[in-house]
């Protein structure tokens, strides 16, 4: 899967893109994703679950609107944005 960062989670984790070999759910994915870039645990709980204050989009759509059976795999785009970006 392709994790996207932006705004503040970019600059803390010094990069925009990374790149991560994970298949499964999301929660699977945002859990292996926390534990590989540390940055990332002041938005994803150690559950895999997104934070209040951030917006995870998954292809572009809000994780919330696709339901709990979200499965990620090579092709997949994750987006997190901090709530507080700035504009």
């Amino acid at each position: 899967m392709k994790l996207r960062l932006l705004a503040s989670l970019r600059n803390e984790a010094g990069r925009e893109i990374v790149e991560l070999p994970v298949k499964g759910s999301l929660t699977e994915a945002l859990k292996a994703a926390r534990e590989e870039i540390p940055p990332l645990r002041s938005v994803v709980d150690e559950n895999g679950e997104p934070k209040p204050g951030v917006l995870v989009l998954v292809d572009g759509i809000d994780y919330r609107v696709l339901g709990k059976s979200i499965r990620v795999d090579e092709e997949t785009t994750i987006t997190i944005i901090p709530v507080n970006h700035g504009g």
